[in-house]
């Protein structure tokens, strides 16, 4: 991907997380009752969001996929699920129309360039990619690390020099900020875990625990 198509594709991802945001904000998610509260919450919202929009999803012919409103699990989606899926799936089309990735049948996707990480990478830990985003597993010393960089005041770009996301996702993350990732990773490196972290196509990202 060529940086003028980067710096577009950008932009475009950065709209796209605000409408996602507010949208989501709208879904009945619960308010802050204790420290972390709110982000497990966060986590937890985003998830299960993703559950009900990957049971409605269909691979179209050109290889691009949709929502199928004749699947019996659309009616579950609310305003938010919509917003959010719509917004995804956009994205994931894009980089499909831009012969970056392939959707499989299943709709597991993969990579038909290398992989675009990150140029801070320096660690080893591996990601998936699914048709929202990717999942990074994270051991528990690199997970203490993140928590130890973010706690100093690195900002939230640290994670790029640890974890393996792909680029675009590093540009949006340093416009997100760091305080809820901070808030999840770190439990997970005080009790000594592994953790996940999930980044979608659109720059919405959060940690969880192993």
């Amino acid at each position: 991907m060529n940086v003028k198509k980067r710096g577009n594709v950008s932009l475009f991802l950065i709209s796209l997380l605000i409408l996602t945001i507010t949208s989501l904000g709208c879904s009945g998610a619960k308010k802050q009752v204790s420290k972390g509260g709110s982000e497990m919450n966060r986590a937890v919202t985003m998830q299960s969001s993703l559950d009900r929009i990957s049971k409605t999803l269909k691979l179209n012919p050109d290889g691009t996929v949709s929502m199928d409103e004749k699947r019996p699990d659309y009616v579950s989606l609310n305003r938010g699920d919509l917003a959010f899926g719509k917004s995804l799936l956009a994205s994931l089309n894009t980089m499909v129309r831009d012969r970056l990735v392939r959707v499989n049948p299943d709709i597991t996707v993969e990579w038909l360039i290398k992989r675009p990480v990150s140029s801070q990478f320096v660690g080893k830990t591996s990601c998936t990619t699914h048709f929202w985003g990717e999942t990074c597993l994270v051991d528990s010393s690199t997970t203490k690390k993140v928590c130890t960089g973010l706690e100093a005041g690195e900002g939230a770009l640290i994670i790029c020099g640890f974890i393996p996301v792909v680029d675009v996702a590093c540009e949006i993350i340093e416009v997100i900020g760091a305080i809820p990732l901070e808030a999840e990773i770190c439990p997970c490196a005080d009790r000594g875990r592994s953790s996940n972290f999930h980044v979608t196509w659109i720059g919405a990202a959060w940690f969880t625990c192993n």
